[in-house]
């Protein structure tokens, strides 16, 4: 029996006694006398400590859960893995948002894995990946992306545009 439903078993014992505490004052048509109300809070107590340490238990349990999947491969330093063995697949994307939608929602996508044939890394954008991070946009897209021009945009002509460093 594991430690969870051994606790949860003594749980609706306690919770049991409790029910019979009561039913037996109102077939009487009497409150709990005070012996019996001391009883029924310190019962009232432990099932109260039982519940919580079933919540730490069950976080615990999904924690250990948690930990034992499979990371998506998206994170830094792990290579994507390609499809397995199938019908053959699209090689290209058929626009940007089937390519964006591939790079967020599906990293081990087979066309992503041919894009990045030639890198050792493909990992996740953040702060502490620097330039290692990200996914190369195709080329057919570039077009796509600088068919807004500065004038045309919304936000860069009211910024304040830092040139980038050189360190």
């Amino acid at each position: 029996m594991s430690k969870l439903q051994a606790m949860r078993e003594q749980r609706a014992t306690k919770v049991k006694a409790m029910r019979a505490m009561l039913s037996v004052a109102e077939a009487a048509t009497r409150e709990l006398s005070a012996e019996e109300l001391t009883q029924y809070d310190d019962l009232m107590a432990e099932v109260t400590q039982l519940d919580a340490s079933i919540a730490r238990e069950l976080s615990l349990e999904q924690l250990e859960a948690n930990s034992s999947q499979a990371l998506p491969a998206v994170a830094a330093g792990i290579r994507t893995q390609n499809a397995p063995p199938g019908p053959e697949a699209s090689k290209e994307f058929e626009n940007f948002g089937e390519f964006m939608h591939a790079v967020r929602y599906n990293p081990n996508d087979q066309r992503l894995a041919s894009l990045h044939k030639d890198f050792e890394v493909q990992g996740e954008q953040r702060m502490d990946t620097g330039s290692a991070g990200g996914f190369a946009v195709p080329t057919q897209f570039r077009e796509t992306l600088l068919a807004v021009e500065g004038q045309e945009a919304v936000i860069r002509p009211r910024a304040t545009v830092i040139p980038a460093g050189t360190a």
